[in-house]
């Protein structure tokens, strides 16, 4: 019974290890926009793990929030009022 136990207990250990290696995996191919929302929302202290595993990502990519801020902040800029959606059917 025991014996039992311990191998189930050391295959939720082993399971978990190849989840978060798969988690990891799946943040470092992200595209630098989408890893720089995703350090955005988990950027609060005391930072989660996932938030840690992004800022390493970005770090490793040499980005930062700041960067991706001002990147965005131009392109929102550029397309002015342009990039509003516009609503032309009446419904009356």
């Amino acid at each position: 019974m025991l014996k039992t136990r311990m191998k189930r207990v050391a295959d939720l250990g082993d399971h978990a290890v190849r989840r978060l290696a798969e988690i990891k995996a799946s943040i470092a191919d992200l595209s630098n926009e989408d890893l720089l929302d995703l350090a955005d929302i988990f950027k609060a202290e005391p930072r989660s793990p996932i938030g840690d595993i992004a800022f390493v990502e970005m770090a490793a990519e040499n980005q930062s929030l700041e960067a991706g801020r001002e990147r965005v902040s131009k392109i929102m800029d550029y397309q002015g009022a342009s990039a509003a959606p516009r609503i032309s059917r009446s419904f009356a």
